[in-house]
């Protein structure tokens, strides 16, 4: 495989030239040395000089990467020589505190450009001294600037070879042929590491492929929230958007007024459902929203949504000092929202404060679009198609028990999304079926699930330890994957615990590999 897309090496059709010249033995093993000459000499290097001079900046941070273009497999489960393609998926790799042997950090990249991820998986950063490890960054097939097929990657034709399997297959294939390729790296441990759905990636990368890594860091992965068992039943689809907010209860002031944030929130719907049964209401909702564009009736299910994105988004990131993962916010934008909505002058523009704090913390925006929700890092066409074939995570609200308006979790219109977008079926239970669920990582091995009390996705991860090697870690005061975050002077003590914990199993396994190298 080439590290080189298009490169292509002169070796072949010379072996052919001079073997047809040869008629003895003699001849013989010289066109076989002359063979291995020339393959070595002019077939595409691991690490091209190109290459290695094509350094990356991370944003943010004083570390540079390296960024490598592998030729990838499209189909890894077709053996068909006539139909197998390929395409350029980009790997990020960092050597600076790296000595030959010493372990390999791998982050399982997901729905997004993988610089952005790299940018926001600090921890990695912050021990790569302590352990001298590489780090590597491996995109996502669809992702950021990994596209098979190109702008048109999303069309129905092509959009098909985007599953789960097929990316952690693209892992995989990048930890055998690039990175054990690497010179002194074909018995380092390498451990997974991953944040959301990165985290789920990482996990189901151990439990698959077990002789690849030697253990996984899953933060904040809701790997038990894909529909299947009892995911999908009413009880686990609300835990989102009742832990969310939880989050707003409590960062309201206390006392008489501990509720009056999420009250006050929960109001605004019936207010924007009143507004919208008029013309004269949809411009006053356009107005108090500063919308780029009017409201229609037909628009009002996409601001609803726009406005659980707003709340639940700072639900996830309510960490303890100002960050721009999914938007630029302040520190825990949850009780500086709730602050802002306090303030209002009704229900409607208590909520229109609110969802500021996440869409306009900058004060920058004129107008806002209800279309775009979150930064452009992630990739939305992409996991539009995911959540709607086999990555279905299925979250609801009741309006009673949550801020929220009733909004039941509809199985049969995200099928029928599938089919009128992407011509797909969905196959609700085939995640289940193929990845596997608690009884899955039950019988694996070397896998840290940390979630945080306040990520609304801790409903759908593991907060049980399942046996003496698969363990869950909780953080009462942890936000979304806080605890693969960059060392923080506000950091709550329950997330530095965490990051201890993480080190402890990291050095464990690779003691372990240690010993098995000795044997």
């Amino acid at each position: 495989r080439r590290l080189l897309p298009n490169a292509t090496s002169p070796a072949p059709a010379l072996c052919v030239l001079l073997g047809t010249m040869a008629h003895r033995r003699h001849d013989l093993c010289i066109v076989a040395v002359l063979c291995v000459f020339f393959a070595y000499s002019t077939a595409a290097p691991l690490l091209p000089s190109s290459l290695a001079a094509t350094r990356e900046n991370v944003k943010g941070n004083t570390h540079s990467l390296d960024t490598l273009w592998y030729d990838q497999v499209l189909d890894h489960f077709s053996f068909s020589a006539s139909t197998q393609r390929y395409f350029r998926q980009r790997v990020l790799v960092n050597r600076d505190h790296w000595k030959m042997g010493g372990p390999i950090f791998f982050y399982t990249g997901n729905e997004g450009d993988i610089a952005w991820f790299a940018e926001n998986t600090g921890f990695m950063w912050d021990i790569a001294p302590e352990f001298g490890a590489m780090l590597v960054f491996s995109e996502h097939r669809y992702y950021g600037e990994s596209l098979p097929f190109g702008n048109a990657s999303f069309t129905p034709e092509n959009v098909q070879y985007l599953t789960v399997e097929q990316a952690l297959a693209d892992h995989a294939t990048v930890i055998d042929s690039v990175v054990r390729g690497m010179p002194g790296a074909d018995q380092s441990p390498i451990v997974a590491f991953g944040g959301s759905y990165g985290g789920m990636l990482a996990a189901w990368l151990r439990a698959k492929y077990p002789s690849v890594v030697v253990g996984a860091i899953a933060a904040s992965a809701p790997v038990l929230q894909v529909w299947g068992d009892s995911a999908g039943t009413e009880k686990s689809s609300e835990g989102f958007s009742t832990i969310a907010t939880t989050d707003f209860v409590s960062s309201s002031i206390t006392g008489d007024l501990s509720t009056s944030c999420q009250d006050r929130i929960r109001r605004s719907w019936d207010a924007i459902a009143k507004l919208a049964t008029s013309s004269r209401g949809l411009e006053e909702l356009s107005s108090s929203f500063r919308l780029c564009k009017d409201l229609t009736p037909e628009s009002i299910p996409t601001l609803q949504n726009w406005l659980y994105s707003a709340y639940t988004f700072m639900a996830m990131a309510d960490y303890p000092y100002p960050a721009n993962f999914l938007n630029p916010m302040p520190a825990y934008p949850c009780r500086v929202a709730c602050g802002e909505a306090l303030r209002g002058t009704s229900d409607i523009d208590s909520a229109f404060r609110a969802i500021s704090v996440y869409y306009n913390h900058t004060g920058s925006a004129e107008c806002f679009d209800i279309l775009s929700d979150a930064t452009s890092n992630l990739g939305t066409a992409a996991w539009d198609f995911q959540s709607c074939t086999e990555v279905i995570l299925p979250v609801s609200a009741n309006g009673k028990s949550d801020m929220f308006y009733s909004m039941p979790f509809d199985l049969a219109a995200t099928q029928e999304h599938c089919r009128s977008a992407y011509r797909a079926i969905s196959r609700p239970r085939w995640g289940r079926i193929s990845l596997g669920g608690k009884e899955t990582f039950r019988a694996s091995s070397n896998i840290v699930f940390s979630n945080g009390k306040l990520d609304p996705w801790f409903a759908g991860g593991v907060t049980e330890t399942l046996s003496d090697t698969v363990v869950a870690v909780v953080i009462p005061d942890g936000a979304h994957h806080l605890d693969l975050r960059a060392a923080n002077p506000a950091d709550p003590p329950s997330v530095i615990r965490a990051r201890d914990i993480h080190r402890q199993h990291i050095r464990r396994w690779i003691a372990e590999h240690a010993q098995r190298l000795a044997k």
